[in-house]
């Protein structure tokens, strides 16, 4: 049997997932958990062992090897916009700064946070923790090892240590996850960087396009790796247009497959394959809104003198009855918007009839598919024939699956697999191979 192993480094986790590349079909998922968290030495700080994380990567790489042979190739995925720095021999030098590091967001001295400072400066406003904004709160701070050349994502770093390499090589879906990225050029911006004082040869190469960046000592191609959001589109949608990716786990997405335009509200341009471009709108309180509902339920459960752990139960046996009184709305912003970090959720339409336990539910999942049919409603001209499903949150919620159907007015069909990261960097292998 030929495959091509995916391998997906997860901030909770890391997967290996082993693809038939003549059925297409998983033969093989290995997990392990990620034991490579640091103590944070202020509050804001989220590290993690990068050499832990290449341990167990190796030792997945050899688990597979050991039960399926030798990979044909090899791909990657990971936690997008974390950071870490490396010498000149592609050494580590800082711990891994992850995509939760909240050192960009604080005073840079002056009243003002770092990532206001930087949209000041460039124009481009880049969250914290996105690595180029770490990057440049630790530069302000002199924070930064003496000695570092490089700095990449997790993902690009163990690629280019299996391939043999000094330096890293990174895919644009990943390159853009950094900040100060020239989307129309697809390069970084290097007057931004300059006005912030980072030296651009600090920046990872572009990596060409479905070609392997090298090989690994007994010769299997390693392909650059893709950025975790573009992985899970490749791995549950495929490359191609009119299909829309909804997932939803403890946050919220809708992603297509759409041309590069216009700035519009609420949704980010993120580069996908070959040029090509995902439209993404993110909801950042999504399927959490749920939780938010299974916890009121379950503590006015507890305050009564029932001690459960868990409301899941009742709400599913809530949501599989007849229809709830109608009227009430819920609107699931609860966290805000990317756009309006203020904005705050709302419950509406209460009346005597129809604030019951029922009600509450279908409006909480109305609310979170309204949110989303909203974002993707924002896309404008971005043509879509199929729904398709991702996520722990639609999984474990036939409920929620019919309310999304119901908004889009499409069927939805759900991944066949909870590891659509892994399966698309498999994918991504697979399709260099052709190349």
């Amino acid at each position: 049997m030929t495959y091509t192993l995916g391998i997906d480094i997860g901030t909770t986790s890391i997967c290996a997932l082993a693809r038939n590349t003549e059925t297409g079909k998983p033969e093989l998922v290995l997990n392990r958990p990620n034991r490579a968290s640091l103590p944070a030495p202020v509050p804001y700080a989220r590290l993690q062992n990068p050499d832990i994380l290449l341990e167990t990567v190796r030792e997945l790489l050899a688990e597979a090897t050991e039960s399926l042979g030798r990979p044909a190739a090899i791909g990657f995925s990971g936690q997008m916009h974390g950071i870490l720095c490396l010498d000149r021999d592609g050494n580590a030098l800082s711990p891994l700064y992850t995509w939760q590091d909240a050192r960009a967001a604080q005073d840079a001295g002056d009243g003002e946070c770092f990532t206001d400072r930087i949209t000041r400066l460039t124009g481009y406003r880049v969250p914290a923790g996105y690595g180029l904004a770490t990057f440049y709160a630790n530069l302000v701070r002199g924070e930064v090892p003496a000695g570092a050349a490089k700095l990449c994502t997790i993902h690009d770093w163990t690629a280019m240590r299996l391939a043999g390499l000094t330096s890293p090589l990174t895919h644009p879906s990943d390159a853009a996850s950094l900040g100060l990225y020239d989307l129309r050029r697809a390069e970084f911006d290097r007057q931004a960087l300059t006005a912030l004082g980072i030296s651009p040869d600090i920046l990872p190469e572009i990596a060409p396009e479905r070609k392997p960046i090298g090989h690994t000592p007994d010769g299997v191609p390693v392909f650059p790796a893709l950025g975790d959001n573009q992985a899970s589109f490749l791995g549950a949608a495929g490359e191609e247009n009119g299909r829309l990716l909804v997932n939803i786990g403890t946050g919220s997405q809708v992603s297509a497959v759409g041309p590069l335009g216009d700035p519009l509200p609420g949704i980010e341009y993120r580069p996908f394959l070959d040029g090509s471009f995902l439209l993404v709108g993110s909801s950042l309180c999504g399927g959490r809104a749920y939780a938010l509902l299974e916890k009121l339920f379950r503590d006015i459960a507890n305050l009564c003198g029932a001690d459960i752990r868990s409301a899941y139960p009742f709400m599913d046996r809530l949501t599989g009855q007849d229809a709830a009184p109608a009227g009430l709305t819920v609107d699931t912003r609860f966290d805000g918007t990317r756009s309006e970090p203020a904005l705050r959720g709302s419950i509406t339409g209460i009346s005597v009839d129809n604030l019951t336990p029922r009600a509450l539910a279908d409006g909480f999942m109305n609310g979170i598919a309204e949110e989303l049919y909203g974002l993707y409603r924002a896309m404008g001209d971005v043509s879509v024939h199929t729904l398709i499903g991702s996520g722990n949150g639609l999984r474990a919620n036939p409920a929620l699956c019919r309310a999304v159907e119901c908004r889009f007015g499409m069927p939805l069909t759900l991944t066949d697999t909870r590891e659509e990261a892994a399966l698309g960097a498999a994918i991504y292998a697979a399709g260099g191979l052709e190349q």
